[in-house]
This record gives structure tokens, C-alpha cells and sequence, in this order.
């Protein structure tokens, strides 16, 4: 699953390693502003999964970004 919209200083092993899901402290620890998360989410290019967990693409989650998700 490409994640072309995720910011450059998020690891990309990251992003493929955990399907796309990541945590408001993962994005905070790399640099991105929850902000920047809220604006992606809101424009519909992110999802909020949980309260602090997001996938940095659109479209359906599958299997494995909603295990991850839940971890």
C-alpha cells in the first residue's frame, strides 16, 4: 500500500512495518504536528482510526492496519 502522502520524516519502514497506522506520539515523535493530522484527516487524505491513531492514506483499512490499530 503506497502512503505518498505521509510526510517524508516519517520513517517508511515505519509506515510498512505498521500498515499505514500510526500514533499522534509516533507523528509528534517524528516531527509532524497533530495539526498537520487534524488538517489531513478533516480533507479526507488521513483517517482517524481511534482517538490518536491514524492512517496516513484514504480508502478502506484492511485486516492488517486494523490490528495494528488496535495495538
Amino acid at each position: 500500500m503506497p502512503f505518498s502522502d505521509a510526510p517524508s520524516s516519517i520513517p517508511a519502514g515505519l509506515l510498512e512495518a505498521q500498515a499505514g497506522i500510526v500514533s499522534a506520539a509516533q507523528l509528534t515523535g517524528s516531527g509532524v504536528s497533530i495539526e498537520l493530522a487534524k488538517k489531513r484527516t478533516l480533507a479526507g487524505r488521513w483517517q482517524r482510526i481511534h482517538r490518536g491513531v491514524f492512517a496516513v492514506f484514504s480508502g478502506p483499512v484492511n485486516r492488517q492496519a486494523q490490528i495494528w490499530a488496535a495495538l
